[in-house]
């Protein structure tokens, strides 16, 4: 099997590109200082799904716009078409490669879970079900597939707040497992490059 060729690391270093912006990113940051702070009482009444006044929506967006080029596979370097390129990854790289199946194997078990969030008279959402209706139903995108039930879901009061902290959780889910894969990526790139740049020895 051949070892990992230019558009293979570029993927790579793409998908590394972006999950440095997640790790970055205003909206983490607010989570991390503010994510045991109480909903504001005002905002829920005025039907705010995001009901902290020091929370900027615009933040939230660029998030979840570098988020979903990171689990959508147009652009190539999504963690599903990571996934295929591990797969074709010598034996030189099993560790890496069973890295990388452990943390999507525990990435999808968690999307799969219920999320507790049930729209009236249908099952509990899964997580990743939630996760699509949010990004897909109003902030990434207008599918009208998800749309009706985006607007059901930030436009409850109380139950809104409910479903947004309920989502924060998965992007911190999502988030911490791809920074798991950064660090993967960023160790092939490294053997790749030290292996290119080591003299080959010369056979007798």
């Amino acid at each position: 099997m051949k070892k990992p060729v230019e558009a293979t690391l570029l993927s790579l270093h793409l998908f590394n590109e972006r999950a440095h912006k997640l790790a970055n990113s205003r909206f983490l940051a607010w989570l991390k200082r503010c994510g045991n702070k109480q909903p504001e009482m005002k905002l829920i009444l005025q039907r705010n799904w995001l009901a902290y006044s020091d929370l900027n929506s615009e933040d939230l967006d660029s998030f979840c716009l570098n988020l979903r080029l990171l689990i959508q596979d147009r652009d190539g370097f999504s963690i599903r078409c990571l996934s295929r390129i591990y797969e074709q990854f010598p034996e030189d790289y099993r560790e890496a490669k069973d890295a990388f199946c452990f943390v999507r194997q525990g990435l999808n078990e968690f999307l799969m879970g219920e999320s507790l969030v049930q729209l009236q008279g249908c099952r509990p959402l899964s997580h990743r079900e939630l996760l699509n209706v949010i990004l897909y139903g109003g902030i990434t995108h207008n599918n009208l597939r998800y749309y009706r039930d985006f607007l059901r879901l930030t436009r409850a009061g109380v139950f809104s707040s409910l479903v947004f902290g309920i989502f924060w959780n998965i992007t911190l889910t999502l988030n911490s497992a791809i920074q798991r894969i950064a660090l993967l990526n960023q160790e092939v790139i490294e053997w790749e490059m030290e292996s290119r740049s080591s003299p080959k020895q010369i056979e007798n």
